[in-house]
């Protein structure tokens, strides 16, 4: 008969768990009371550590090159329909943008709800036996019914390994989504990555609600509140909505700063997850009370107060610590004052005795929550803040040259070379290498004005950028970049300079018909520069004057390279070419002697250049102030190459001669 009575009670147990359990455990559980598809709490704290991240990236030499608002749309999956289990939610197709993906999923870790909610506890001291998973709910035979076996898997491992958006998972989205070629799989493995890191942000920020790093379930039960305090909803759980997040944009506790900069920097970037979920998790769990699990020594009576789920209590922090005022509050003070953690209220009861007796009933009224809010706010952002930024991979575009053809085949023309560098920092211990579809854009940056490429005219595959660039504006290049979009952000790369670097060889006839002088021009050029020039002949030299001689020992046509170099380190700048040819005739027939007097000016003209007799009509026009200027430099150069020695100078269909180092 006893038997009989209590298979009844448990069925009937059952049956009101069946029709009236709310979801345990859910923190900012206003996401999904709902059902709201935009808006909440996690929503809002994903938003402000974006906020946060973006304020102070603008200080970082590598993320100061990024444009995290212009990038291209993702398409993505995404929960379009929730649901108590897996069978019950719908996914689709969803285009946002990187921080749309990140903010959406502060949502859709919630989901399937009932599945999801005993996955997102963490107690750090492991008070119940050395188990970090919750295990203050009802029975396993009636938890099991309503909210399906436990899975002993607590916040901390689900949100870095487990969960199938976990920041492991993203990280492996985000590695894949570097190397694919295929656009749409691109796109997908991308919104897949940026959902995972807004799916860890959410369990990172559970870490900042008291009942969820201090194993109270606090299911919110209404009907048992006659019967037990075990069951009640989380006070401060139930305070925090989209609006209390937005008021409560203080600054995070120091102590927890502090805690979070001491993760070592060259850890692995997988524990350096763990350690950080540790460090908030452990600062909640001492610093604030849940509902279920205050204790200590209540100071008016003297009465030892213990936890009212019946787990074991935890060592911080312990009532008799607290200051007390006279409205029955308990706090302790700390960087922003007072911060209130619990109220003692008394009822009346009667004994059996007759006698009247004052029970204290510690209650988290709205004046603690928010008390509570002003510090857990700011830590769930802050601590998010440092998860984006160890989760962005760091990126470097990286021009090394840009060689510009007036004449190219499909008009003017510029071939480019260059790399895209992924520096391993935060969760990448080994180099991403990024690869772009083939109808990928790729954009330029050329004068500040932005210029569309062609898609396929530039391909980046593992990190090298190689490609040819046509149909560029007219006029003058002085500066360009590129910019890539990898992942809904776009990456600039630093400005090039374009020199435009010109190399002038010029026959030295009254020398040697074996022996060149080289002079370069460009467009403002740097003072810090030096010349290496390679004559074609094997032989090469560096100088830091724009203008050289040469003597060419052999006939035959030579290939003359010059390059412009960075003297401090040691970059090349800028190159052009040009040729030398030696003609057997030349070789053997013109003495290698040098000219000591003055010929007639015509027998010295090259006939191609200048015509004996020049039509009546025919105006050589006077130099501009670029060209007297530059005449001048070269002339002063010829003066201390050849101090005692004849040369030609061809210019612009004109002759200008130099002897002695004197103008004739």
């Amino acid at each position: 008969m006893i038997l009989k009575r209590h298979i009844l009670i448990r069925i009937i147990l059952i049956a009101f768990m069946i029709v009236s359990f709310s979801i345990p455990g859910f923190s900012y559980n206003n996401d999904n009371r709902s059902r709201t598809m935009e808006g909440g709490p996690h929503r809002t704290i994903n938003y402000y550590a974006i906020q946060l991240f973006l304020s102070k990236s603008r200080n970082d030499p590598i993320f100061n090159k990024y444009d995290f608002t212009n990038g291209s749309d993702l398409s993505g999956i995404t929960i379009i329909k929730p649901g108590d289990w897996k069978e019950d939610i719908i996914s689709g197709e969803r285009e946002g943008k990187w921080y749309q993906w990140v903010i959406e999923g502060g949502y859709t870790a919630d989901e399937p709800e009932r599945y999801m909610s005993l996955r997102h506890f963490y107690d750090p001291l492991g008070a119940n036996q050395g188990a970090n998973y919750l295990t203050d709910h009802v029975d396993e035979f009636l938890t099991s019914i309503v909210m399906g076996t436990n899975p002993k898997m607590d916040a901390k491992w689900w949100g870095a390994l487990h969960s199938p958006y976990s920041i492991e998972k993203g990280k492996e989205f985000m590695t894949l989504a570097f190397s694919s070629a295929n656009l749409q799989e691109k796109e997908k493995l991308f919104a897949a990555a940026w959902r995972s890191l807004g799916e860890t942000m959410h369990l990172l920020a559970d870490m900042t609600v008291p009942a969820h790093v201090r194993n109270d379930s606090h299911p919110g039960v209404e009907w048992t509140q006659y019967i037990t305090d075990k069951y009640r909803a989380d006070p401060y759980e139930e305070f925090v909505d989209q609006k209390v997040v937005e008021n409560c944009l203080c600054s995070p506790d120091p102590e927890l700063v502090e805690a979070i900069n001491k993760i070592p920097k060259n850890e692995d970037g997988f524990l350096r997850v763990l350690n950080l979920f540790d460090c908030v998790a452990g600062y909640t769990n001492r610093k604030f009370f849940s509902l279920d699990t205050i204790a200590g020594i209540e100071k008016a009576l003297g009465q030892r107060i213990t936890n009212s789920n019946g787990m074991p209590e935890y060592p911080l922090p312990r009532l008799e610590d607290l200051e007390t005022d006279e409205e029955g509050y308990y706090y302790q003070n700390d960087y922003l004052g007072k911060l209130y953690l619990v109220r003692m209220l008394y009822q009346q009861k009667l004994s059996l005795t007759g006698k009247l007796n004052l029970i204290p009933k510690p209650e988290i009224d709205d004046k603690c929550s928010l008390s509570q809010a002003k510090r857990l706010i700011p830590a769930a952002i802050y601590a998010n803040e440092q998860l984006i930024e160890w989760f962005i991979p760091k990126i470097e575009v990286i021009i090394d040259s840009f060689v510009l053809n007036e004449a190219g085949t499909a008009g003017r023309e510029g071939v480019i070379k260059g790399r895209i560098v992924h520096i391993p920092s935060g969760m990448y211990d080994q180099p991403l290498w990024f690869t772009m579809p083939t109808d990928g854009m790729i954009s330029m940056k050329m004068n500040g004005e932005i210029f569309e490429t062609q898609p396929g005219s530039i391909s980046i595959r593992n990190g090298v950028i190689e490609g040819k660039v046509h149909s560029l504006p007219p006029g003058p290049i002085k500066d360009m970049s590129l910019l890539v979009d990898i992942g809904g952000i776009v990456v600039s790369s630093s400005d090039l300079k374009i020199y435009n670097l010109q190399l002038h060889p010029e026959k030295l006839d009254g020398l040697s018909k074996k022996k060149y002088g080289f002079y370069v021009q460009s467009d403002n050029p740097p003072s810090w520069v030096s010349y290496v020039w390679n004559f074609g002949d094997g032989r090469v030299e560096e100088t830091d004057s724009t203008s050289i001689a040469h003597t060419y020992e052999s006939e035959g046509e030579y290939q003359i390279q010059v390059q412009m170099k960075d003297a401090n380190t040691g970059k090349i700048l800028a190159t052009a070419n040009g040729k030398a040819y030696i003609s057997p005739q030349e070789e053997n027939d013109i003495p290698d002697t040098i000219v000591s007097s003055t010929p007639e000016p015509t027998l010295m003209i090259d006939s191609v250049l200048i015509e004996e007799t020049p039509p009546p009509n025919r105006i050589t026009p006077a130099p501009t102030p670029d060209e007297e200027a530059h005449r001048q430099q070269v002339l002063a150069e010829y003066r201390s190459i050849y101090p005692g020695y004849l040369s030609w100078f061809h210019k612009i269909g004109r002759v200008e001669v130099i002897a002695n180092a004197e103008e004739v």
